[in-house]
């Protein structure tokens, strides 16, 4: 093994439970609970852990998880803002980049994600009440920036990046003679 190389050796993950239900775990407590089973299982101990990476606005920074985790010197916390299904593969691309630059030595790739706790893209612009049964949408912690810009989405169903990147895809084709077999691979 190249010493220098970036490895893989360990994977850790939290309960899951269904949409809105994991009670009142916060997503700070289930990302700690997920990197602590990480370093076990990678055989190493939080002593080892000098670099945190996660992605698309994950409200669990770096240097809070640290202090939580007891990590003795951070050397290297990125987050990198990429939301969708890119975001986990840029996260451990940085922290390969980490290892064989020499920024870190070992670095825990996270996501921490409590479904109802927050707004999520593709919920229609609103939070839910995880508390209330059924779940309740709860306007006042949503996001009023992004509420006001999905104003111009919701009435037309686009909540989710396929139908919201459908529309300019068809103008596209529609001005340049693009044809579906030329954009998408089948």
């Amino acid at each position: 093994m190249n010493p220098s190389a970036a490895h893989i050796v360990g994977v850790g993950e939290s309960a899951y439970t269904r949409w809105g239900k994991i009670g009142d775990v916060t997503e700070h407590a289930l990302a700690c609970q997920a990197i602590a089973r990480a370093v076990d299982d990678a055989g190493l101990s939080m002593d080892d852990v000098d670099g945190l990476a996660s992605f698309a606005e994950d409200r669990n920074e770096a240097i809070f998880l640290a202090a939580e985790l007891g990590l003795p010197a951070l050397r290297f916390g990125n987050m990198v803002w990429m939301p969708g299904g890119g975001g986990g593969c840029a996260a451990v691309s940085n922290a390969a980049m980490a290892v064989e630059t020499g920024q870190a030595e070992v670095v825990v790739v996270y996501r921490s994600l409590c479904q109802g706790q927050f707004f999520r893209f593709g919920s229609g612009g609103v939070s839910v009440d995880a508390q209330a049964e059924p779940p309740v949408p709860s306007l006042q912690q949503a996001n009023s920036l992004l509420l006001a810009s999905m104003g111009f989405a919701m009435p037309y169903g686009l909540l989710m990046a396929a139908a919201a990147y459908a529309l300019p895809t068809r103008r596209h084709m529609h001005l340049y003679g693009t044809t579906s077999s030329s954009v998408f691979w089948r």
